[in-house]
Parts: structure tokens; C-alpha cells; sequence
């Protein structure tokens, strides 16, 4: 999952939750730092609920999540 905002004209990544680096699920949340700053969310969920939690919480958080990426 990837939520990306359009931010002073400019589109980009603000949070994903993804498994691709490893077996467990992780997010990405880009306004930490410049680099990207990865941590493990869940090591053996059942994915299918996950990605239902996720989605709800991005929802929920967007607006915030993208005062993050504009503060930063």
C-alpha cells in the first residue's frame, strides 16, 4: 500500500506498508528523515486483514501523515 500527496506541486511517497524487502511487514514512513526510515509492523500477520487494518489507518491518518511530509 502506498499513500503519495501532491505537496507544493510536486507528488510524493508519504507512507507504505510492503513485504518486499523481507518476509515481515514493514512501513516506510518518508518523513522521518531524508532517508527512508523502514520498521517491522507485523512478522507472520494474516495478510488480507493487514492490508484491510492498513488501509482504515491511512484513511484515518492521511491528513496528518501529509502535515508530516509538508513539515519536514
Amino acid at each position: 500500500l502506498n499513500y503519495r500527496a501532491r505537496i507544493q506541486g510536486r507528488w510524493r511517497n508519504v507512507y507504505r506498508i510492503d513485504n518486499c524487502h523481507e518476509s515481515a511487514i514493514h512501513e516506510h514512513r518518508f518523513w522521518r528523515s531524508k532517508m527512508d526510515q523502514r520498521s517491522v509492523v507485523h512478522k507472520d500477520p494474516d495478510r488480507e486483514l493487514m492490508v484491510d487494518l492498513f488501509i482504515d489507518m491511512i484513511k484515518e491518518n492521511h491528513q496528518r501523515f501529509r502535515g508530516y511530509m509538508r513539515d519536514s
